[in-house]
């Protein structure tokens, strides 16, 4: 996997992450996949920790599910998290 030093890795988000999300969100697998431009497969193995995935697939996550209303934090512990923006209607 090639690394674009452009990329801040920082932004990157965790398979957990990832799940917790689309969990609090009710997005699915497909859901994601269709709205990232991506295979099924590719967000099952991702959060499944199976397969590598490009760090641009991750940041493409992270960019699709904040904008559904996700924020991913983490604690100064080092724990990762997410939380769940309430709807406004």
């Amino acid at each position: 996997m090639s690394r674009n030093n452009s990329l801040d890795a920082s932004r990157l988000i965790t398979p957990a992450q990832c799940r917790m999300a689309r969990a609090g969100l009710r997005v699915s697998v497909r859901e994601l996949a269709r709205l990232t431009g991506v295979s099924g497969l590719t967000v099952t193995r991702f959060e499944n920790g199976n397969a590598s995935c490009p760090d641009e697939t991750v940041l493409i996550f992270r960019r699709i599910l904040e904008e559904m209303g996700a924020e991913f934090t983490q604690a100064p512990q080092g724990k990762l998290g997410v939380t769940i923006a309430k709807p406004t209607s």
